[in-house]
């Protein structure tokens, strides 16, 4: 309360001082809030915070201990400040070079291989539904292709 009377506008730091802060009585409820939530920015300041980080899985920016503060994350020291948002960081972190690049996947197999998992495809594609995959699958089985 104090450090907002230095400030030209408080409505930002008070919002986010009522909306996006979350106080626990143990380590365990804000690892399990955090990696619930999955914030933008992941500020872990307890004693134990390298312990904390690593059972914390979903955030966009993980900021650990008293002197790693987000504004050296956002600006000059962090690796990066573009970040998922929206709970995004359950399933992804910040922008960085695996975004630009393309993963390409291959297979290849040989007869004795493809005929070891073809009954297994052909299976899969049937629960599945897929009734075109599963007489692909069993024609490469029962002749060659």
């Amino acid at each position: 309360e104090r450090q907002l009377t230095a400030l030209p506008d408080t409505r930002v730091a008070r919002s986010a001082m009522v909306k996006a802060q979350v106080s626990v009585v143990d380590t365990d409820s804000a690892v399990t809030i955090a990696n619930r939530i999955a914030p933008e920015h992941l500020e872990l300041q307890a004693r134990n915070a390298e312990a904390m980080a690593a059972r914390c899985r979903a955030y966009g920016s993980l900021f650990i201990g008293a002197w790693s503060a987000e504004v050296l994350g956002d600006y000059c020291a962090g690796p990066n400040h573009i970040l998922p948002t929206g709970g995004a960081g359950a399933y992804r972190g910040g922008l960085s070079v695996m975004d630009f690049l393309a993963v390409r996947t291959w297979l290849r197999l040989d007869e004795r291989q493809a005929r070891e998992v073809l009954p297994l495809a052909e299976r899969l594609a049937r629960v599945e539904g897929l009734d075109a995959h599963a007489k692909a699958a069993g024609r490469r089985l029962r002749q060659d292709p």
